[in-house]
């Protein structure tokens, strides 16, 4: 950030993007399995974002200690873009009827 008020405004944007992230995830798994694989899946879906938050604590303090405070920044970005591209490829295109 180049000072206060840009900071601000990005730390707005992420926590308007980190709080569409749990409903848009729980709304497409609701889309995409059949209502008796639905609870499975949202089961694997809650467990991942928990091991997530408890393994990238560490993981960035790891990358951070390896290389400096930014790494984990970039490794963050190029793992989300491909999740991104992932998303793209993999998710259908039209609503099931």
């Amino acid at each position: 950030a180049w000072n206060y008020g840009s900071l601000l405004a990005f730390r707005l944007l992420t926590g308007i993007g980190i709080g569409a992230i749990g409903p848009t995830l729980r709304a497409i798994t609701a889309d995409i399995f059949a209502a008796e694989e639905r609870g499975k899946a949202m089961g694997w879906l809650i467990s991942a974002t928990g091991l997530g938050t408890v393994l990238g604590v560490p993981i960035a303090a790891l990358l951070a200690d390896l290389s400096g405070w930014r790494l984990p920044f970039y490794f963050t970005g190029a793992l989300l873009l491909v999740l991104w591209a992932l998303s793209w490829m993999c998710l259908p295109r039209t609503q099931k009827p």
